[in-house]
């Protein structure tokens, strides 16, 4: 299944509304199948841009895309 994920990696606002493709930070899905040596679930993900379309597959575990989230949320932060 894929998710639409905001900026900070949630498939919900916090109007608790579900994420829409066209207003997505992310595209993520897990890969069936697939783990680590060590039994983690390996995933795949996309960053959206401002046109609703996604680029720059990456593949990892859920906590390296959550550091990608968090890397990406600083960067945006420290814009504003």
């Amino acid at each position: 299944m894929i998710y639409y994920l905001n900026e900070i990696g949630l498939s919900v606002n916090l109007d608790k509304s579900k994420v829409d493709k066209s207003e997505a930070k992310y595209m993520w899905a897990e890969l069936d199948g697939y783990k680590t040596s060590d039994g983690e679930q390996i995933c795949v993900w996309m960053h959206g841009n401002m046109e609703g379309d996604f680029k720059s597959l990456a593949l990892g575990t859920r906590s390296e895309f959550d550091k990608v989230v968090v890397d990406e949320y600083q960067k945006m932060d420290h814009k504003q």
